[in-house]
């Protein structure tokens, strides 16, 4: 019996608490993240999503459930179930795995070539070998070495054959990155764009008031740096029209339910963050509808 209840005690011991399931909304994840509440920390795995992608942790050392944040387009994406199938297929591991799949392509060519030359040496070595005989005048030697010397000419036309050869097979052979981003995406990414397009397109990064952020290729580069701000000019004639706005919301405002309150509520300040962030638009509006 009391061996029993030591094994139960070490069984309890060992189980580990599963982690909740992040409920925090993508726009409340980048608030933290540029206030410097939660830190991006980088995940070592041999994985090319992680050269992408940072795992979000915060102050005291947990790490939000299948939240990853985006250093290309600078956006918070959810894995689904835990798998990294609709990370893989975003436009910017994409882009990374387009530009290092072209890079180690040109190395292999690269190393390919430096052996074909140090196989190729030893035969031109052999080549420019001449037969002379040693007991012969120089009247003697002039028809022998026109019957037995080896004509080299021969040779340098089978190494420009194998060179043209080689230029057809970089000629004919595809290029594997271009085909996959023009394949259409089967998963939904957690942040919807408006149309999928098979041209890679430059996304703005996101902006706060009085605080920019350099849109950078370089995915080691994780820190956002203050810019200059812009200042905006507000006439009569827009506050007004505010005014108007703001009195039809509040009458339609009072005939809601309770529910129905907190919902507009919680509508109407994202959209106003929105408009803060500069990213205010038709998709943005359209998911936030999707997600009440």
């Amino acid at each position: 019996a009391v061996t029993k209840t030591a094994k139960q005690k070490m069984f309890v011991i060992n189980v580990q608490e599963e982690e909740a399931k992040c409920t925090e909304s993508q726009l409340d994840i980048l608030l933290k993240i540029h206030d410097g509440q939660y830190r991006l920390v980088k995940k070592y795995k041999r994985s090319s999503v992680w050269n992408v992608y940072r795992e979000i942790a915060r102050p005291d050392g947990s790490k939000l459930k299948w939240r990853y944040y985006c250093t290309g387009c600078k956006r918070v994406m959810q894995s689904t179930g835990g798998t990294t199938s609709n990370l893989r297929i975003h436009k910017c591991h994409v882009r990374y795995l387009k530009q290092n799949g072209r890079d180690n392509a040109q190395q292999q060519q690269r190393e390919q070539r430096q052996q074909r030359e140090q196989q190729k040496q030893p035969q031109r070595n052999l080549v420019n070998i001449q037969r002379v005989p040693t007991t012969t005048s120089k009247q003697q030697k002039s028809p022998y070495e026109e019957i037995y010397q080896v004509k080299t000419d021969e040779y340098s036309d089978v190494e420009e054959e194998d060179l043209d050869f080689d230029d057809v097979e970089q000629l004919d052979s595809p290029d594997a990155s271009e085909m996959a981003t023009s394949e259409r995406p089967l998963l939904k990414l957690f942040s919807e764009e408006d149309s999928w397009s098979p041209e890679i397109t430059e996304v703005q990064p996101i902006e706060l008031d009085h605080v920019t952020e350099e849109q950078s290729q370089d995915f080691s580069k994780e820190t956002i740096k203050p810019n200059s701000a812009h200042s905006i000019h507000i006439d009569a004639t827009s506050i007004s029209e505010a005014e108007s706005y703001a009195r039809a919301w509040a009458h339609a405002f009072l005939k809601l339910s309770e529910d129905q309150k907190v919902y507009a509520k919680r509508s109407i300040d994202e959209l106003l963050i929105l408009g803060r962030l500069e990213r205010l638009n038709i998709s943005t509006v359209t998911s936030l509808t999707t997600n009440l």
